[in-house]
């Protein structure tokens, strides 16, 4: 995706309160969003980034951190996006390369987050990361 994206703007209007990425996101960006996630954090013996509860953590993000929105809109938004969402593994990491720099650091950052972090914050569904790693809460 070519250019930069653009600062945050404090002058969203309205964002939803409610805690869904359908508040947030067009289905394409959903999809689009789910593809990047599950190639940044495939699947194997454990679940994918996806299937481990990044939607639920980028749901309360975009909620509680409004000034990720435009990042999110603008990142996930590009002219390949149905190509990428149907490409094999292989294409889609190939195209992960043509994401916006900035955007693809904040995107990989924020899904290993949502990956290894404290269930609490919405991802990390079933403590899979914490599973994987040989993590146990003993408190």
């Amino acid at each position: 995706m070519p250019g930069k994206i653009q600062e945050f703007s404090p002058n969203v209007p309205n964002i939803p309160a409610m805690n869904s990425l359908d508040n947030y996101l067009s289905e394409t960006q959903i999809s689009v969003l789910r593809a990047a996630v599950n190639r940044i954090i495939p699947a194997d013996d454990f679940p994918g980034g996806w299937d481990a509860g990044a939607a639920d953590f980028f749901a309360q993000l975009l909620t509680t951190e409004p000034q990720f929105l435009f990042a999110y809109q603008q990142g996930l938004a590009f002219p390949q996006a149905e190509v990428f969402i149907s490409a094999s593994p292989d294409e889609q990491d190939t195209l992960l390369t043509r994401f916006d720099a900035i955007f693809l650091s904040l995107l990989v950052s924020q899904t290993m987050e949502s990956f290894y972090a404290d269930p609490s914050n919405g991802g990390n569904k079933d403590q899979t990361a914490w599973k994987m790693i040989g993590f146990e809460v003993t408190a």
